[in-house]
């Protein structure tokens, strides 16, 4: 694990890591995972996910839009989601077993569900469902469950699940030995949610740094409405200052936090690399309202305690939830790119981003925002023209594998793309 988030959080993956740097860094790592597990709780009470993308599937152009982890990482805006199945053991009756399904959706003026099994009707705001199967049934058990998401102005959204119950015994008296009741989601047009949006790592500033972060920046975007303005405003402030001091930080940088880190930088004594300015700009982002998250590259080959191969650069990069338009853009820093569009102007994330580079006949369609901190200006440019072209090449290579940190009941772990 060590090794795995340290490789992660570097940039310039030539440079063996000691050990110390791996525990600081998985300490740190450990605290933000707290931080953000104890945020989303109340979020997770809720029955909206956060964070919906809005996707037009009348124009969906990639392929990989289709790909269920391509909907866990970007939920789509009002569509309805099951996150859980859960067996309920029932104490009174043992020849009985209940499923509990659990919903979410991203409605933003949900109401209420209403579900509908046979001639059961249930009107509820609570986002479970639980079906009740006889252990002993001579044969197959089928049923319908309808789900009417119901909104504020009383529009209704139908979705199903054709679900069956297989019991043991059924198999047992017809020879075939089986340890366990089956229960099987036949067809559905609600889609599996393997991890919800709120349990991915958006980091929660403490009170303390949250002040610091206030105070150094508040004043630059005070007056700013535009969400697009904010972020690029806070990115600018950020590259201005750490820009003349990019390389290996010291050791003494992981004892600090990410505003110390950044003084430490602004006053030239020490250096910063992609962890650093990666999560740097997701605290001060969070710090205003500005959803953002962490996503790692790499990918390793094979390691000993001397030497380790890599098959791609390990780097770290950002996303930012922009809430005027409803999606995640990718932001990456460290070669001062603000944002990036495809040919017909959309604003791309990251799995977008990663895909179309790598395919040849999409790639010079690339618009990358690039910041030039000489000229304080934003130069948009093809990739071919763009002046970090080699390095966003190399770093977005299709032989990299891609992470996003969540959080779990026990800590952590890593959702692969």
């Amino acid at each position: 694990m060590e090794k795995i988030v340290s490789k992660m959080l570097c940039p310039r993956i030539q440079i063996k890591l000691s050990s110390y740097f791996s525990r600081t860094t998985i300490f740190l790592l450990t605290i933000i995972l707290i931080s953000s597990s104890c945020t989303n709780k109340e979020n997770n009470s809720k029955s909206n996910l956060k964070y919906a993308t809005k996707i037009d599937s009348r124009k969906v152009i990639y392929t990989h839009q289709y790909s269920r982890k391509y909907s866990v990482i970007y939920p789509s805006s009002n569509n309805l989601y099951y996150y859980k199945l859960k067996v309920i053991k029932d104490s009174i009756n043992i020849d009985s077993v209940s499923v509990q399904i659990s919903f979410k959706n991203t409605y933003s003026n949900f109401k209420n569900y209403a579900f509908k099994l046979n001639e059961l009707y249930k009107s509820t705001s609570e986002d479970t469902f639980t079906f009740k199967f006889d252990k002993n049934a001579k044969d197959y058990i089928y049923k319908n469950l309808k789900i009417d998401v119901i909104t504020t102005n009383n529009k209704s959204f139908e979705y199903f699940i054709n679900i069956s119950f297989d019991p043991k015994i059924l198999h047992l008296k017809n020879g075939r030995t089986t340890s366990n009741n089956g229960f099987h989601i036949h067809e559905t047009d609600v889609s599996y949610m393997e991890i919800l949006s709120t349990k991915f790592i958006v980091p929660s500033p403490t009170d303390d740094e949250k002040l610091i972060i206030l105070t150094e920046f508040g004043d630059s975007i005070n007056n700013i409405k535009s969400e697009k303005e904010k972020i690029n405003t806070l990115a600018k402030i950020i590259l201005n200052t750490i820009d003349k001091n990019r390389g290996i930080p010291s050791d003494t940088m992981n004892q600090l936090s990410s505003m110390e880190q950044y003084y430490r930088v602004k006053n030239n004594l020490d250096k910063f690399w992609c962890g650093n300015i990666a999560y740097l700009f997701t605290q001060v982002c969070s710090s205003f309202n500005i959803p953002s998250r962490i996503i790692g590259l790499g990918n390793t080959y094979s390691s000993n305690s001397e030497t380790t191969i890599y098959n791609a650069n390990h780097h770290t990069l950002t996303e930012i939830y922009n809430k005027d338009s409803e999606s995640w853009e990718v932001i990456d820093l460290t070669f001062n790119m603000l944002r990036a569009t495809n040919k017909k102007g959309k604003t791309l994330n990251f799995i977008d981003f990663w895909s179309l580079i790598n395919i040849s006949q999409e790639r010079n369609g690339l618009i990358i925002n690039y910041y030039d901190t000489n000229k304080n200006v934003v130069e948009k440019n093809s990739i071919s023209q763009s002046k970090n072209r080699n390095e966003l090449l190399n770093y977005y290579k299709k032989d990299q594998k891609a992470c996003f940190p969540y959080s779990t009941k026990n800590g952590s772990g890593y959702y692969n793309y």
